[in-house]
């Protein structure tokens, strides 16, 4: 009786599949930062989506390079790639891709300042250079000439994304960054619908224009832009607050303060940024947003998985304890019996090592049908974030 009674198989139960889960998801380039975080992505009826390096490609291209009051656009790139030249974003690593297929050689700059969700700063050869968004010229005091409002209003109406470039106090160009939708991302939305995932919805620091461009072509139930960064975590503690359980998902910076306000934060590693990576309590090794749909999966396989093991070990030690009071099992084969069903606890737990992904409608390498437009319908209002531009 007291042989049977031993709790090891009951210990074995969840840790077992846990861990086999975790090195399951290794395998697939998944690191999961705990056991908490893999039992609750199953459960969780909320995914928040950055835009750009997550829902569009981590390297956009440059479409448009335009200059204003006689300013060549060969000068705008130039000045621009000098201030960005140290900067990892996305947009920033567009324009230095940029620069380098037009031969054009970054200049040294001697200070560099960093605003999230905003731009950049930076002394280049003794002049104050400026490449980022509307606002980020507004809060310098920087006003657009009625020629560069009018062309930025063009390439918004395009679906690009529009960085202003300054110089010395006056606003010199443009540049416009197209936002195509990564392979299969439609799909990936469409698979998490269908495993009850009640909201999917996107959050971005992007213009409204630009923003409503991409998510015509996505199934989602909400959308936010002009988004600040201390903006997207106030958007998820408001979905926390109404009982949701959300999962955040970006690659960036301007991500950080979203993923740490999640339930569950998952970062893109392909190229994402190291706050990101560290903040996160998930990370997509190679960026395939496509295992969001595999993770959900092998989470409910897992705790199914620990349920099984539960109960087989339960009910196995209650019915030997139960043969020994009554000495119908004698010492050497209740060790045997103990033993025997602890083994098969980690067997079934070893079913997980096999586990494999739902193959998703669209092969990830398909381009999405940017044809195919979605009703947005409204979750409910979140009335301390409101959407500018």
């Amino acid at each position: 009786m007291l042989t049977m009674a031993c709790p090891c198989a009951t210990a074995l139960a969840a840790s077992s599949a846990l861990s086999v889960s975790h090195f399951t998801a290794t395998q697939k380039g998944i690191l999961i930062k705990g056991g908490r975080y893999l039992e609750e992505i199953g459960t969780a009826d909320t995914f928040c989506f950055d835009k750009t390096g997550t829902i569009t490609p981590r390297q956009p291209e440059v479409a448009l390079v335009k200059g204003g009051n006689g300013m060549a656009a060969r000068s705008i790139l130039q000045w621009a790639v000098s201030a960005e030249q140290h900067n990892k974003h996305p947009i920033a690593i567009a324009i230095k891709q940029e620069a380098q297929r037009w031969g054009i050689q970054p200049l040294a700059h001697a200070v560099c300042d960093y605003s999230l969700g905003k731009g950049v700063r930076a002394e280049v050869e003794g002049k104050q250079v400026l490449a980022g968004n509307e606002r980020f010229l507004e809060k310098h005091q920087i006003k657009l000439p009625p020629p560069l409002c009018l062309e930025a209003e063009k390439a918004e109406a395009e679906g690009q994304t529009v960085v202003y470039v300054a110089l010395e106090g006056e606003a010199i160009g443009l540049i416009g960054i197209n936002n195509h939708l990564q392979p299969g991302v439609v799909r990936m939305i469409e698979g998490l619908r269908s495993d009850r995932v009640r909201r999917c919805m996107l959050i971005t620091g992007d213009k409204a224009e630009v923003t409503q461009k991409v998510v015509n072509h996505l199934p989602l139930e909400a959308h936010f832009s002009s988004l600040l960064p201390e903006d997207k975590a106030l958007v998820v503690r408001e979905l926390k607050e109404n009982g949701h359980k959300v999962v955040v998902v970006g690659d960036g910076v301007n991500d950080a303060m979203a993923l740490a306000a999640a339930d569950i934060g998952i970062a893109m590693g392909a190229g994402g940024s190291e706050i990101a990576l560290v903040t996160a309590d998930i990370v997509l090794a190679d960026g395939d947003l496509g295992q969001l749909v595999y993770l959900r999966e092998l989470s409910q396989q897992t705790l199914k998985i620990v349920h099984q093991n539960f109960w087989l070990a339960v009910s196995t030690n209650l019915i030997g304890a139960g043969l020994g009071i009554f000495g119908l099992l004698p010492p050497v084969l209740a060790g045997l019996l103990h033993i025997v069903h602890s083994l098969g606890i980690m067997a079934n737990s070893g079913r997980l090592l096999t586990f494999r992904r739902r193959r998703l409608a669209q092969a990830e390498n398909e381009e999405p049908d940017m044809e195919k437009n979605h009703d947005l319908r409204p979750v409910y209002p979140l009335v301390a974030v409101r959407q500018k531009g």
